[in-house]
């Protein structure tokens, strides 16, 4: 269950004191349809605050910024799928510690080609007025719904050193020449020049279709910091993006 944020991948975006207070399950939604299908979703909501609350609903477009922030809108972009989707009721009112299951329907064109259609469902309190996410009073759910045989077709290109959130991080370029978005998974191995051995992960943000996309390393082990580590650091490992594999063999340099 996810809270109180702008959910995306699987990772919830900066906390932010917020004018509503409410949980959704799930925090996004996957699937798949043929041209000419309708596929459903429940999402439960839980009002987390004592008092009742008025939440709208309504879709929105999205896209990610290269630092894996979520940017919204209300108007329709070019290629936006949004006029296939089909919500329950626009307005709910859920009484103090209340529960609601509410459904999502996305209708999918009897003609639409091999794509991914990415559209949010903004969950917004009485108040919210701001129209640009990340803001205070609304929480969004991705939805993923891969159309046909749409699929990623991920490239992985170089590793790279670059400075994320005050300190040198390794990472890994990945270009996206797919229909649908990518995303890793897998752990590697990072031994430093002084023998000491540590796990890492991926960032879990998705690769778009054409995307090119720097994906940052993560250490596993609870305080760990890159910095402390004796650069240059060997880096290996096997990562997966659906059918697709990768064996990572790389010396990274700090600087």
């Amino acid at each position: 269950m996810a809270r109180l944020g702008v959910l995306l991948a699987g990772c919830t975006a900066a906390a932010q004191v917020l004018a509503f207070a409410v949980a959704v399950t799930p925090p996004r939604v996957e699937m798949a349809a043929k041209p000419g299908e309708t596929v459903r979703q429940v999402i439960e909501i839980s009002n987390m605050e004592r008092g009742a609350q008025s939440l709208h609903f309504k879709t929105m477009d999205w896209s990610l910024t290269p630092a894996g922030g979520v940017v919204a809108q209300d108007a329709l972009t070019a290629a936006s799928c949004r006029p296939w989707f089909r919500l329950e009721r626009p307005d709910v009112s859920l009484g103090g510690g209340a529960k609601v299951r509410y459904r999502t329907e996305v209708h999918v064109p009897a003609d639409a080609p091999d794509q991914e259609c990415r559209a949010m469902v903004s969950i917004e309190g009485a108040d919210a007025t701001t129209k640009n996410l990340p803001m205070a009073g609304r929480l969004g759910i991705i939805y993923y719904v891969r159309v046909g045989h749409a699929a990623a077709s991920l490239t992985l290109e170089r590793a790279e050193v670059r400075l994320l959130q005050g300190q040198r991080v390794p990472g890994l370029w990945f270009r996206n020449a797919g229909t649908a978005s990518g995303r890793l998974q897998g752990y590697l191995t990072v031994v430093d020049s002084k023998g000491v051995q540590i796990e890492a992960s991926m960032s879990t943000f998705p690769i778009l279709p054409g995307e090119h996309r720097w994906m940052f390393m993560q250490l596993e082990k609870e305080g760990a910091q890159w910095s402390r580590l004796a650069w240059p650091l060997h880096v290996k490992g096997t990562l997966f993006a659906g059918k697709q594999q990768w064996k990572v063999d790389e010396w990274v340099k700090n600087g």
